[in-house]
């Protein structure tokens, strides 16, 4: 009797969910003609609620009376790739049409690997983050490292794990020279990975005592300002989990990592001794007003570590990659070496190094540029 009581009242709430709203509506296509018998599925973000319905003859499909709230929706059938992967859209009152899908290899002219550091060299024991971009027949580029098959053809030497829908992860675990694969249908793209046991130079110059935490949390936005909050602790000898840095946040939502709006409070809670500066209106070349991102490393950054002191400094993983937020990524810059103009930084769990100029040229992978031409510069001082 209770299984039934409880049945029907899980119906009637989904009902009641999906009862005076608006409609939301697309078309499923592969090189332009729609697709039938796709598999749609409209999840609610906070509620464990969903409904699935699939595309008719002419590959369109369509949800009625859809309540207001943030919405992902997904495209599933055997044999196809659908692109994008997840549609995020936020339901108001008024009908939302044009949420289309598209088989994404007849889109594709090519795909290119690359890292994220833009290094294709990687330290023994370490995890290199990796994507793959595509380019579309119109010109345009994108990250699809979730929709390609990857694999590595040394798994003697380095292992693909997954990271996120951005990245995915070369596990190195010996020396050597490996390549990374990436396929989708007939298109696929290689990458030569050097794998070394010795990944810093004589030339190099750091800041003592910055070391990284032997993992990272779980969360589902990731934990990278937990990871830099960390290293800074760690450094001035303060013993300190990344639960506990965590939380300290009041404003991220539960089971997510801290967000930027955050860390100023998190600092001022262990009594950390910094100047937080947030540069606007940046530019990406040079011209007669206004500062440049390069201007930003340069002048900045760098001057900075040169007074031996500690940068966190905000990323982006690729320029155009989830345009909506200025940052999804922050390190630790504790180190520059000038023969190869190249600053080394904490990343989550690791060391990595970059080129000054791969942060600032616009390329995907790691960089500074962002639509809001916004960034964060931290300094922590009595280093």
């Amino acid at each position: 009797m209770f299984k039934k009581f409880y049945l029907l009242f899980t119906l009637l709430l989904v009902s009641l969910f999906f009862l005076n709203g608006c409609k939301i509506k697309g078309t499923v296509t592969d090189n332009g003609i729609g697709v039938e018998g796709v598999k749609i599925s409209l999840n609610a973000v906070k509620d464990d609620v969903s409904i699935v319905t699939v595309t008719d003859d002419k590959g369109e499909y369509y949800f009625d009376e859809v309540l207001p709230g943030n919405y992902e929706i997904t495209a599933e059938k055997d044999g196809y790739r659908f692109y994008p992967k997840i549609k995020q859209i936020r339901v108001d009152k008024k009908e939302k049409s044009g949420i289309n899908f598209q088989n994404l290899e007849p889109l594709l002219k090519a795909v290119t690997i690359l890292s994220v550091p833009g290094e294709s060299k990687a330290k023994t024991g370490s995890e290199l983050k990796i994507i793959a971009v595509g380019e579309f027949n119109d010109k345009s580029k994108a990250v699809i490292t979730e929709h390609m098959d990857w694999e590595s053809l040394d798994t003697n030497l380095a292992i693909i794990k997954d990271y996120s829908r951005i990245a995915k992860l070369a596990a190195c675990s010996s020396s050597g020279n490996v390549t990374i694969k990436a396929t989708i249908g007939k298109i696929f793209s290689i990458m030569p990975l050097e794998i070394m046991d010795n990944y810093s130079h004589e030339s190099d110059k750091i800041i003592p005592n910055i070391i990284t935490p032997a993992s990272y949390l779980p969360y589902d936005t990731g934990s990278c300002i937990e990871t830099c909050i960390w290293a800074i602790l760690n450094a001035k000898g303060v013993n300190v989990s990344l639960e506990d840095i965590n939380k300290v946040g009041k404003k991220h939502s539960k089971g997510e990592g801290l967000i930027t709006s955050e860390i100023a409070n998190v600092l001022n809670y262990y009594e950390l001794d910094y100047n937080y500066t947030i540069w606007t209106n940046l530019k990406t070349s040079n011209s007669s007003y206004g500062k440049t991102y390069e201007n930003i490393l340069r002048d900045e950054v760098l001057e900075k570590l040169k007074k031996g002191h500690p940068v966190m400094l905000s990323l982006k993983y690729s320029p155009d990659f989830y345009p909506e937020v200025h940052a999804d990524h922050y390190v630790i810059v504790f180190g520059y070496n000038e023969v190869t103009d190249e600053i080394i930084y904490t990343d989550m769990n690791q060391v990595n190094r970059s080129s000054v100029k791969k942060l600032y040229d616009g390329s995907s992978g790691y960089s500074l540029i962002n639509t809001y031409k916004v960034v964060f510069v931290i300094e922590f001082l009595e280093f």
